[in-house]
């Protein structure tokens, strides 16, 4: 029993909960931009599991992912009503 109550133990820490950041652009409190917030989830916690969850809408801007973050995790209120887009051509020399 012991040994259970330890293997459960040790598989509910490798499951935590991740650290949420909330992306809306006209809500106080949340991240007007989803770069804005991946960024602040690098800054806060590299390596911790992130959700980062993101109110409807069409986000146009390039999200750029860097390696050091560990699971991060996009969440929209559905395919139908949230969106990010950035119109990228493959020949562009400087698209920011």
């Amino acid at each position: 029993m012991k040994r259970l109550l330890t293997f459960l133990a040790l598989a509910t820490s490798l499951h935590a909960t991740p650290d949420t950041f909330a992306v809306d652009a006209g809500k106080s409190g949340a991240f007007p931009t989803v770069q804005k917030a991946v960024d602040a989830a690098v800054a806060t916690v590299p390596k911790a599991p992130v959700l980062i969850t993101l109110a409807p809408g069409i986000y146009r801007e390039r999200v750029l992912v860097p390696t050091a973050i560990g699971d991060l995790t996009l969440k929209g209120a559905g395919a139908d009503t949230t969106k990010i887009v950035f119109n990228l051509a493959a020949n562009a020399k400087n698209p920011d």
